[in-house]
């Protein structure tokens, strides 16, 4: 039940952030159906409220960050499928039904299975008993190089850049319609609610040079 309405929830925010964009984007002057073009509609949205290199910027931070994780993913893939397994061990799960997305237990149980786990595991760490998920939470850790702690830290370090950089596009969004500091904030943390207000209010465009 819960799953299904957050998946509800996040088709709602969706949904409601292209009609937003796509109104913008017509009081920017461009057609509002560009706002539903996946990749497109983001390199609009950098050359209408900041500028468009900004977005290349963007892109290659993005590209970036998603190929070290991948490449820090792949050489601990096994470390990961060993965890995974042995959490699914001790909290009762089928590990093959898990692999194909499927539970053998309601989520009340699961949530309560995890709780009994974490005392008991708790009370073996305490007492120095041996505990299985700690360990192969152990083992991973001795697995990673110097290298892997170098791409982790330029990874974090991307990752803060690609922050500050959605920060900046909610300020020069916000300057775009001619608007402050307040909006930006917002479009920062209430950002469906900021987008509904400038789409939908007597917020006008200003040409940006």
């Amino acid at each position: 039940m819960y799953s299904t309405m957050q998946s509800v929830t996040s088709l709602i925010v969706i949904v409601v952030s292209f009609v937003c964009l796509w109104v913008l984007f017509q009081k920017a002057g461009e057609k509002g159906w560009k706002a539903i073009i996946p990749f497109y509609n983001a390199y609009l949205t950098y050359k209408l409220f900041w500028k468009k290199s900004m977005f290349w910027v963007a892109l290659i931070i993005s590209v970036l960050v998603t190929a070290l994780t991948m490449g820090v993913y792949a050489s601990h893939l096994d470390d990961m499928v060993n965890i995974t397994n042995t959490a699914a061990n001790e909290l009762g799960i089928d590990a093959d039904a898990l692999d194909r997305g499927e539970l053998n237990m309601t989520e009340e149980e699961l949530n309560q299975a995890a709780q009994d786990y974490a005392d008991r595991m708790e009370y073996e760490l305490d007492n120095g008993i041996d505990n299985s998920l700690a360990n192969a939470f152990i083992a991973a850790f001795e697995n990673i190089s110097s290298l892997d702690v170098i791409l982790i830290v330029l990874i974090f370090i991307l990752s803060i850049a690609m922050f500050v950089i959605s920060i900046l596009s909610c300020v020069n969004m916000s300057k775009s319609f001619g608007h402050g500091g307040g909006y930006a904030v917002g479009l920062i943390f209430l950002p469906i609610i900021f987008l509904l207000i400038l789409a939908f209010g007597k917020s006008q465009y200003v040409k940006r040079s």
